[in-house]
């Protein structure tokens, strides 16, 4: 992307002929994905593609992830698996690096750098385990962001299947999604020791396991799924609030088509449910500030840290940003299209009075996506914050698809 100065952002990470080596790679990788979709696009349409089944385009994907690590590793990154340079000063991906140090060379296993979590608190144990097993590497780092990368796409695969959606549009899909974070300025944060692309996979795979687990989960199921989605809070706090909406995916709410019967249903029929999830999620976020109380003596820091509270100006450009993956002296990314249609068509399906339950449940976790932006300022890092909504994104606008709520709907399903 010629909006970014690479060379400025990553200083000191790798000599520039790696690093270009590794951004110009990646690019072909996306070259070769979106090759790729217009094969699919062409034999769907015209009927080559026929007697799909979900177990062949898992196989077939799985083979994908196998295939696109062994590139992305030994093509394009193999010249820097042992190399260590410090990361620019100052960056979040220096500060995690420099409290990883303080935790393996000082010994602060509970401390970590901060009396109080100011930083992402799991981050920096995920660069502890990358140096404690690779050494002076950061080749963890890489390898964790393209498997989350491609993870994404296997669990935005068993999602979509799980709703029985075409699976012609299913293929497709995902490698629209996949070619997006390959081939957009995603690219630009992999392999940096940033949080998201770890935070995500655990949230879609949570968002998975609960709607595997529909309509009879068990106790210790849903215990193993808070954990997992509680790492991710750890990771990036502010998933708080869509780790809590996720528990509409495992409800029986088959019959509740409107917001206001959905509320009801939740009280009469499933609020012991709701209620044992919602106590396993804020203890595990609680368990940050019990942390802070032992080591510091304070449950909150002393510093009101710069990315919450906004004004209305700050909350629209927040959630300008998380849209678009831009700032706002910057064109809109690619990938605007896709969520900002999904956001607009989820505020109008939330507040309709009869509509599919499956699209309106997805409807109000984009919302509990987008929303605490209208709290939080996320500047810096562009797209960081579109990571982990657009494969939810993309989900709600296959089933408007499948169920045929957009005009084109039937005539591109009945293409396929």
């Amino acid at each position: 992307s010629f909006f970014y100065n690479y060379e400025n952002m990553f200083n000191n990470i790798f000599k520039n002929d790696s690093l270009i080596k590794i951004l110009s790679g990646t690019f072909l990788l996306a070259l070769y994905i979106f090759v790729q979709l217009i094969f699919l696009f062409i034999n769907s349409f015209k009927g080559k593609i026929n007697n799909l089944e979900s177990r062949r385009i898992t196989i077939f994907y799985l083979t994908f992830i196998v295939l696109i690590s062994l590139i992305y590793i030994f093509v394009f990154n193999y010249e820097n698996l042992n190399k260590y340079k410090l990361h620019s000063q100052g960056d979040d991906w220096w500060v995690f690096e420099y409290y990883s140090y303080r935790i393996l060379t000082l010994s602060e296993y509970l401390r970590a750098g901060e009396d109080t979590f100011y930083f992402r608190p799991l981050s920096r144990y995920v660069s502890t385990f990358n140096h404690l097993f690779f050494g002076q590497s950061f080749f963890l780092n890489i390898i964790i962001d393209i498997w989350s990368i491609l993870m994404t796409g296997y669990f935005f695969i068993l999602i979509l299947n799980s709703y029985k959606i075409n699976k012609h549009l299913i293929l497709i899909s995902t490698f629209i999604l996949i070619f997006l974070y390959f081939g957009e300025t995603f690219k630009v944060l992999i392999g940096r020791g940033m949080p998201e692309y770890l935070s995500s996979i655990l949230l879609i795979g949570g968002a998975y396991y609960l709607i595997k687990y529909n309509y009879n989960i068990k106790i210790l199921n849903l215990i193993f799924i808070s954990i997992f989605l509680i790492l991710g809070i750890w990771l990036r706090e502010d998933h708080i609030f869509v780790s809590l909406s996720l528990i509409l995916l495992t409800l029986n709410l088959t019959n509740e088509t409107n917001l206001i019967k959905l509320i009801i249903a939740v009280i009469k029929k499933h609020k012991l449910i709701v209620i044992f999830y919602t106590s396993l999620i804020a203890f595990g976020f609680s368990l940050l500030f019990i942390r802070n109380y032992i080591v510091s003596g304070k449950f909150f820091g002393s510093n009101i840290h710069p990315n919450f509270g906004s004004s209305n100006y700050e909350s629209i450009i927040s959630i300008y940003r998380i849209i678009t993956g831009s700032p706002l002296e910057n064109f809109p990314r690619l990938f605007t299209i896709i969520n900002l249609f999904a956001l607009i068509m989820s505020l109008i399906y939330i507040f309709s009075k009869n509509i599919n339950n499956e699209i309106l449940r997805f409807a109000i976790i984009i919302i509990s996506i987008v929303s605490p932006y209208i709290f939080l300022v996320n500047w810096g890092y562009f797209p960081r914050y579109s990571i982990h909504l657009l494969p939810f994104t993309s989900i709600f606008i296959c089933l408007l698809i499948h169920n045929k709520k957009l005009p084109f709907s039937k005539n591109l399903l009945n293409k396929f």
